[in-house]
């Protein structure tokens, strides 16, 4: 069904592509004397889609077995001219530049566009000749139209709404669809110890692919096996832990990064003995350039329309009940997170695409919308995830003892973890509220709300958190009562998305984060916009969604050890001390499905007032956003469980654990004053 859908998408622009092909040429050669800014514009993307759909005549599983692989390097750096951060002063694709040569509303809109035709090499890989042909058809008009804001806005929101259910349904079924494998061959049926293999994906292949794959080459196959292993147990665990039955489920969504592909091949056939067949649409490689990803997250801005949004939300209704069938058999997904990329504090450019007032609401609609249709026809109530994280050889000369620490951290006993934190929770379970405070140049002062236990010895309000769908394990978490959380969270470095934040300030009233800061540069405002762009966008405050303790100190060590803390993933800081989530709780889409601790108390506290209008309006109910922000152990003054009758039982005092039975999680903390 896949490819025959595939075949008659191409058939339906089979002319139009061989039109749009030799409009390249003319313009190529209308614009070969680069006389102007304009001509050298057309020209360099007229190179781009040429390039594009040569790939697409050229391609072919056999590609990379013809050529050496210097050629196959040569070729990958010429897909990303003009992206790298050596080129992209200069570029057109860097919205600065294109401002300088058109002005700045048009450059605007060039960068965007050039944006758009940079990825169609993608399409190679799996050849679809119907969506280059859309694009090509939108370059030559805007080639030929007046260089005008309006008159170009409108070309390319018209290519935008040229999509039918097909395409929308093609779309979906190259996500969900077994018959979808150029990824899964390239893990299965490669030979892995020829690193030709890597270009075969046509994405960014830089130092961090060819040295993970040649570093897991040579990693001894019964630990690359136990790697597998951890991960496939925690996935199936995660069900177990739930009460859903992964065993009335088939596929299972496998994201992962280039490079990794041993440990993938290894994950792949362990599925299949529970009966899973894996799906791999996307994977990951290194950003060629952070700043050209920054500067273009927003480019939807020239086409998000009202009318756009009310055929995506159409379209994407009538496609999923297409494939209703594969949807009900879609068991969840599992995430190879990486860390150890050189660190990114991007450069604010006016001159980006940015989305209006309206366009926010407008993306908040979209998205709202597309998760309540994914939830009727796979809900997360009867799916999971499993979500690991491993360095990246860029992290720095130790690479190799950071992997094995991290690999060790990844297996730790899961049981007797729990038991430590059964000792946390039975204690948190005393509070009326929670006070956070910091010391030093941490300025955390936070009281958190506590949602009222009706039956305290069967419910709780803490999630007990072993390593199953986030590993490692490490943490206790709960969604705090909105009323009644109030103070101030502080972190004076952190990493969020790979974004850069100094003194991150977010103040909350009645649990929602009203007013927000940062000291990234000299301007208050600029401060304020950054973080609301990065973190809160498309809403201007957000509810404080999860409070929780990570326990995991040996992770700590580890970070502080190797001098690697801002580049810890989120995955694992956030088992490094308390954090603090804010947007939708961890148990979103799925509060009405009870949820057990090991001891075999109800976890009560999935729900908040937000959460809540769900049963009222669901279009208020979820924020798609769930950004965890950590404190670190060495700067907090005390987390305190305070009870309705005052009484105060402290859990951390001075950074070291404090609650009777928790002493083995100050040892790594005792360990690190030692190296000091």
């Amino acid at each position: 069904m896949f490819e025959a859908l595939k075949y008659k998408l191409n058939q339906r622009y089979e002319g139009e592509y061989d039109i749009a092909l030799e409009n390249c040429e003319q313009m190529l050669e209308e614009t070969q004397e680069l006389s102007d800014s304009w001509q050298r514009y057309f020209h360099a993307l007229g190179l781009k889609y040429k390039m594009s759909c040569q790939l697409i005549e050229d391609w072919t599983e056999s590609f990379y077995l013809n050529h050496k692989i210097e050629e196959l390097q040569a070729l990958n750096k010429q897909l990303f001219s003009g992206v790298t951060s050596r080129e992209y002063s200069t570029s057109f694709f860097n919205p600065v530049y294109a401002a300088a040569e058109f002005g700045e509303g048009m450059g605007k809109l060039a960068a965007g566009v050039a944006a758009m035709i940079q990825p169609l090499y993608h399409k190679a890989l799996e050849n679809q000749h119907f969506e280059v042909t859309l694009l090509g058809s939108m370059l030559f008009k805007l080639y030929q139209a007046k260089p005008e804001e309006a008159v170009w806005k409108e070309i390319i929101s018209e290519t935008m709404m040229r999509r039918d259910e097909d395409r929308s349904e093609y779309q979906q079924r190259r996500q969900y669809s077994p018959d979808h494998r150029p990824y899964l061959e390239i893990v299965e049926l490669s030979d892995l110890t020829d690193l030709r293999y890597l270009y075969q994906y046509l994405h960014y292949i830089g130092p961090n692919e060819i040295e993970t794959a040649r570093f897991l080459n040579s990693y001894p196959q019964d630990k690359t096996n136990l790697l597998a292993k951890t991960l496939v147990d925690a996935y199936i665990k995660g069900f177990e832990n739930d009460n859903k039955d992964y065993r009335q489920k088939n596929t299972v969504a496998i994201m992962y990064n280039i490079g990794q592909e041993q440990i993938v091949r290894k994950v792949i056939r362990m599925l299949k003995e529970y009966g899973l067949q894996s799906l791999i649409s996307f994977v990951g490689s290194t950003k060629v350039n952070p700043q050209y990803n920054y500067d273009h997250r927003w480019d939807s801005a020239i086409y998000l329309t009202d009318e756009m949004v009310k055929q995506s939300i159409s379209l994407f209704t009538e496609s999923s009940a297409r494939i209703a069938d594969l949807l009900k058999g879609y068991s969840g997904g599992i995430y190879f997170d990486r860390f150890g990329e050189k660190l990114f504090s991007p450069e604010q450019k006016d001159e980006c695409l940015k989305l209006d007032k309206e366009q926010q609401q407008l993306m908040k609609t979209l998205n709202i919308n597309k998760s309540q249709i994914m939830d009727k026809y796979a809900p997360r109530s009867e799916t999971s995830f499993c979500i690991i994280g491993f360095p990246l050889p860029e992290i720095g000369s130790q690479f190799t003892e950071i992997f094995e620490n991290t690999a060790e951290i990844n297996m730790l006993d899961s049981e007797h973890w729990e038991t430590i934190q059964q000792k946390i929770i039975d204690v948190l379970d005393k509070a009326d509220y929670v006070e956070v405070k910091g010391k030093g140049e941490n300025l955390t002062d936070i009281r958190v709300q506590m949602q009222k236990l009706q039956e305290p010895v069967k419910q709780s309000n803490f999630c007990n958190c072993g390593a199953d769908v986030n590993i490692p394990v490490g943490e206790v978490f709960t969604s705090p009562q909105l009323m009644g959380t109030n103070g101030v969270l502080h972190v004076t470095d952190i990493y969020l998305d790979d974004l850069h934040y100094d003194n991150l300030k977010l103040i909350f009233k009645d649990g929602f984060a009203k007013e927000y800061t940062c000291t990234n540069y000299e301007d208050a405002e600029k401060n304020h916009k950054y973080v609301f762009e990065s973190l809160f966008l498309p809403h201007t405050e957000l509810p404080l969604g999860e409070f929780a303790i990570g326990t995991n100190t040996l992770a700590y060590l580890m970070a502080k050890k190797f001098n690697i803390l801002p580049q810890m993933p989120v995955l694992i800081i956030e088992k490094m001390g308390p954090h603090f989530a804010i947007g939708d709780t961890c148990f979103s889409w799925e509060e009405d499905k009870p949820v057990f601790n090991p001891d075999g108390k109800e976890i009560t506290a999935r729900d908040n007032d937000v959460s809540i209008l769900r049963k009222t309006d669901i279009n208020k109910a979820y924020t798609n956003k769930h950004t965890d922000i950590t404190l670190p152990y060495e700067e907090l003054a005390y987390i305190t469980a305070v009870s309705e009758s005052g009484e105060r039982f402290d859990i951390i005092r001075d950074g070291r654990f404090v609650v009777p039975g928790t002493e083995e999680l100050n040892e790594p903390l005792e360990e690190l004053d030692r190296m000091k």
